[in-house]
């Protein structure tokens, strides 16, 4: 069972932004999903007034081949990094 779902995706990382200065709302993302060895996948949904543009990128035990925006590495790393974010968020939160 422990080695069937090191291969499930587990670990998910979103960041949501404005990926035109035109646009409002932050209705672009980056979604990272990543299983037990960190890795899956970084999709990059960049919303504009003329439509939505769909990126994806392989992350293979954490590292991609392809040079990945500011928005997909921090997705990422949150899905990377998981514990660090939420201990984190929950001393935000805390104050």
């Amino acid at each position: 069972i422990s080695k069937k779902m090191e291969s499930d995706y587990q670990k998910l990382g979103i960041v949501k932004y404005d990926a035109f200065n035109e646009m409002g709302g932050k209705l672009s993302f980056a979604l990272a999903m990543l299983d037990g060895n960190n890795s899956g996948w970084v999709i990059n949904a960049m919303h504009s007034r003329e439509g939505c543009y769909t990126y994806v990128k392989e992350i293979v035990k954490g590292e991609s081949y392809v040079e990945l925006a500011e928005e997909e590495a921090e997705a990422l790393d949150k899905a990377i990094f998981k514990d660090a974010y939420d201990i984190n968020a929950k001393n935000i939160k805390g104050k």
